[in-house]
């Protein structure tokens, strides 16, 4: 009994360390893709830059603001994916009445204050297409949140499933350096290991 106990800790101590191991390279590879994406989509020809200069202040202020391109280039990636000047966001009710509203996150952690939006705090911007000058997050977001929740339950539940399986079978890798052809050599000829089956 105590054997199967320190399989199955040691199997969930190695699924951690490869899970934690798996999900830090895979938010480098995130943040990466979200760089280069957002280098090409804004500084070649025919991105916001070129909207800027051909269409006028309004709709290029609009695109300035929100991917940050009054700062230098790596520094607008960071503004971009967070920016600690951006707490408070302007919101019209109609024509004539706004309101100043909190924005991003708000966050007191051991007396440090953190605040501040942007793609890290869940703000992607406005919507240009759909539904123009709204928050994407009340175009797409409505059903967000249940889908997280069951991708996160899925990987979960088959981790789990993954781990069980593996309790009491032997490596997919070697661990080991193989025996030497002397040694198989003596063993095969022993006669103890013979066995007769009819």
């Amino acid at each position: 009994m105590m054997l199967h106990l320190r399989e199955l800790v040691v199997a969930v101590a190695r699924t951690l360390l490869s899970c934690t191991f798996r999900a830090i390279s895979g938010a480098l590879a995130l943040l990466l893709a979200l760089f280069a994406f957002y280098t090409v989509l804004l500084y070649t020809p025919g991105g916001p830059q070129d909207m800027i200069a051909t269409h006028g202040p309004s709709p290029g202020e609009l695109l300035a603001d929100m991917y940050e391109l009054d700062k230098p280039w790596p520094v607008s990636f960071l503004a971009y994916m967070f920016d600690p000047s951006e707490t408070v966001e302007t919101v019209n009710i109609d024509r004539y009445t706004s309101v100043t509203v909190p924005k991003g996150i708000h966050v007191s952690i051991l007396g440090a204050k953190i605040e501040g939006s942007g793609l890290a705090t869940g703000d992607f911007g406005k919507s240009f297409q759909l539904s123009r000058g709204d928050p994407v997050m009340d175009v797409y977001g409505p059903g967000l949140d249940v889908a997280l929740a069951l991708v996160i339950s899925l990987i979960v539940t088959f981790m789990y499933v993954a781990m069980v399986q593996r309790i009491g079978r032997p490596a997919p890798y070697i661990t080991r350096q193989p025996r030497t052809s002397a040694y198989t050599l003596r063993r095969s000829l022993d006669p103890a290991s013979f066995s007769l089956k009819g």
